[in-house]
């Protein structure tokens, strides 16, 4: 049987360079995990890392961030991504972030839209 995830908090919710980001915990793990999508969902990713909130809070105060997942880079432990067609899991499974993100739509039901299954 699979373990059912779910969600312990949504720290922040948040629109930056044609991206939606969505910064959340789950309970009984030591991560905040970090999921983001262009407008056409052609990218999107799983993050995971410690103390994540912080680092992405100064970085969206600063005009010159482009790119968020950039600048916290060196502190992802993680995650699953989708790039041009590609997937590509390190530390994380595409069955276990498609059951992340399956908790997150039940806990945020009015942003559901933004979220898509790997």
């Amino acid at each position: 049987m699979t373990e059912e995830i779910k969600i312990e908090e949504v720290h922040s919710v948040f629109k930056h360079n044609k991206k939606n980001y969505i910064l959340f915990s789950i309970k009984n793990y030591p991560y905040n995990y970090l999921y983001f999508t262009n407008d056409d969902y052609t990218i999107r990713a799983l993050l995971y890392g410690e103390n994540l909130s912080v680092p992405i809070s100064s970085s969206l105060k600063k005009s010159t961030t482009s790119c968020i997942e950039c600048n916290i880079g060196s502190l992802i432990k993680g995650g699953v991504s989708l790039d041009g067609g590609n997937i590509v899991e390190s530390h994380l499974t595409l069955d276990k972030s498609n059951r992340i993100l399956k908790g997150l739509g039940k806990f945020l039901i009015n942003k559901r839209e933004i979220l898509k299954l790997f």
